[in-house]
């Protein structure tokens, strides 16, 4: 019997090192291509999107002017209970709402909170559990009040939506 010392094992190199060096260099590459694509492309159509902008003519000089905190409110528009769309089982999502817009168009909304609630229980009860679960449904349901309150104030308009309360229960 041949001793331990006499066996000779075969050295295995390994070939990993090129390639895992080649993915580096490429991801490295790829990062800063990246990065000036986004720069160079994105840069150009903002532009593009703020001169076509500037030159609307639906755009008038309030658009354009930042609201200075003296010539805000916030109107509350009460408390919502709704039932979502679960056929299974009953929930409902209560939450407060109030909203953020200029002195002037406190009036509007006082004249129009009927059909503001009304729009905004309608549509909301069409939700589910499931797209209201996390902060994007939140964002859409926002956003969707915002657009909903905006098209029955016109001429007028409102800069932010408000959640006080919001809670789903059964």
């Amino acid at each position: 019997m041949a001793d331990e010392k006499d066996v000779i094992e075969p050295e295995v190199k390994s070939s990993k090192m090129p390639i895992i060096l080649v993915g580096a260099l490429c991801a490295a590459l790829g990062g800063v291509g990246g990065l000036f694509a986004s720069d160079y492309i994105g840069g150009d159509e903002t532009e593009e999107v703020a001169t076509e902008s500037a030159t609307s003519s639906e755009m008038t000089e309030a658009d354009t002017v930042p609201l200075d905190d003296a010539d805000t409110l916030v109107y509350p528009l009460g408390d919502f209970s709704i039932n979502l769309k679960d056929a299974s089982t009953m929930r409902i999502l209560q939450m407060s709402i109030s909203v953020e817009c200029e002195n002037s168009v406190e009036g509007r909304l006082e004249k129009k909170k009927d059909e503001i609630r009304n729009a905004i229980l309608m549509f909301t009860s069409e939700y589910t559990v499931d797209s209201l679960s996390g902060l994007e449904g939140k964002m859409d349901l926002r956003d969707e009040i915002q657009l909903r309150i905006n098209a029955i104030a016109k001429p007028h308009r409102i800069e932010r939506v408000y959640f006080t309360k919001f809670i789903i229960g059964k």
